[in-house]
């Protein structure tokens, strides 16, 4: 999501007759696209913050502008320790750069959230550098996770009209985008009208012409057999879900205020795995949030173990501001949080492992995104199943073709394979 929020903001500068520059120190605007979900993203901020105010004093005629979560979080504090911010725009407040430019903006903090705006009309394909482009089919989280931040940053739930989500994806161009990745902080609470999630996969399916359709990020309360069986049926879908389950243990879950269980959890992707072919899940994990016991750790453990997952996003407990949970006594140190995050690490590599050995033989369809790091006669893809695959590389093949690389061995988190 912020780097659509990004590439908008590219966009309404590119109107107004500006260019992307390479070398910041000639650069007439620095924009901070920021991000608030985690404590190291609001810190890597500050830090750039210090670099470049200390470059605007040497140079004045440069311009500032913070937008994006943290912008939105922290607006007023951010706007005293670095005055040198020319402009502060929250998540629902970009069209104000415009003003800014045409000199009609006198708010240095604009941090409203105005749940009725629709940014279809700046958005634009030339700032994408791969083949994966991201639309938005919603904004905003109903869900109040205890732990999160993002509903109080993104506003509520709104989901976008069905026929401007399928204009966005027939306007790029099919010679440079092979996949596209549907956004939203929930997709499978996506309504419109009598339209749901599944309904606007079918619907996007039949409308466009892309067969590689992913979507970022499911709540496991949401997910429905019909959406599971889109996946199965649908050609675009690639099979692949990304399922957060956040903890293994049901204390736990209640004290997150995720509103499902472990059981129901389990049950689903046991759904997912009987009905999708070789389907392929990843998830994510937070260890150490407050009350988290050894006993709701071990839980989280044999969770892993039940589901197989191929890849997982795995973080400490990260405090934010503002949220539920940050009412909530930590009844661990930092540096036991480390240590339990360093075991699941480890534990769930083992995993992935004996997961990927499992794909031995078989024929994925491979996106290929670049050369191998360590070998410039390889390409690097990734598969539909949205596993990263190493294979020889070849004189009739380029960037961004899509072929059948059978599967012969694992390295790491990476399979390998030869072409068929």
């Amino acid at each position: 999501m912020n780097i659509y929020d990004a590439n908008l903001v590219a966009t309404i500068f590119q109107h107004y007759g500006f260019e992307k520059s390479t070398n910041i120190h000639e650069s007439e605007f620095i924009i901070l696209q920021t991000c608030s979900v985690r404590k190291h993203a609001e810190d890597r901020i500050r830090n750039k913050l210090v670099h470049y105010t200390a470059l605007k004093k040497k140079k004045p005629d440069l311009k500032i502008i913070l937008s994006g979560c943290l912008a939105q979080h922290k607006a007023i504090e951010l706007a005293k320790e670095f005055q040198e911010i020319d402009l502060i725009v929250g998540t629902g407040e970009y069209l104000k750069i415009k003003n800014f430019l045409e000199n009609r903006c006198n708010k240095k903090i604009n941090i409203e959230l105005d749940d009725k705006i629709d940014y279809s009309d700046l958005y634009s394909e030339q700032f994408y550098s791969d083949s994966n482009a991201y639309i938005p089919i919603m904004r905003g989280c109903n869900n109040f996770c205890s732990y999160c931040i993002v509903p109080y940053l993104r506003g509520r739930e709104r989901s976008r009209k069905p026929q401007d989500i399928i204009n966005e994806i027939n306007k790029l161009n099919p010679n440079k985008f092979k996949e596209i990745t549907l956004l939203g902080q929930n997709v499978n609470s996506y309504m419109y009208g009598n339209i749901d999630f599944p309904e606007l996969l079918r619907l996007i399916d039949e409308n466009t012409d892309f067969k590689r359709i992913r979507f970022l990020t499911s709540h496991p309360k949401d997910i429905s057999i019909r959406l599971i069986e889109q996946i199965a049926k649908l050609n675009s879908l690639c099979e692949h879900i990304h399922l957060p389950v956040q903890s293994g243990s049901n204390k736990i879950l209640k004290l997150m205020n995720r509103n499902y269980t472990r059981e129901s959890y389990i049950e689903k992707i046991r759904l997912a795995k009987e009905i999708i072919d070789k389907v392929s899940l990843s998830t994510d994990i937070i260890v150490g949030f407050p009350g988290e016991d050894e006993d709701d750790f071990k839980e989280t453990l044999e969770l892993l173990d039940i589901v197989g997952f191929e890849d997982a996003f795995m973080y400490k407990y990260s405090k934010r501001e503002g949220t539920a949970a940050a009412l909530i006594e930590e009844t661990l140190t930092e540096e036991e949080k480390v240590k339990r995050l360093n075991k699941l690490i480890k534990y769930q590599l083992g995993i992935s492992n004996k997961v990927l050995h499992n794909r031995i033989g078989d024929i994925m369809e491979v996106l290929i995104e670049g050369r191998s790091k360590k070998n410039e006669n390889e390409f690097l893809g990734r598969s539909r199943e949205n596993i990263m695959v190493v294979f020889p590389s070849n004189n009739k093949l380029k960037m961004y073709d899509i072929c059948n690389v059978k599967i012969t061995g694992v390295s790491g988190k990476t399979l390998r394979g030869e072409l068929i």
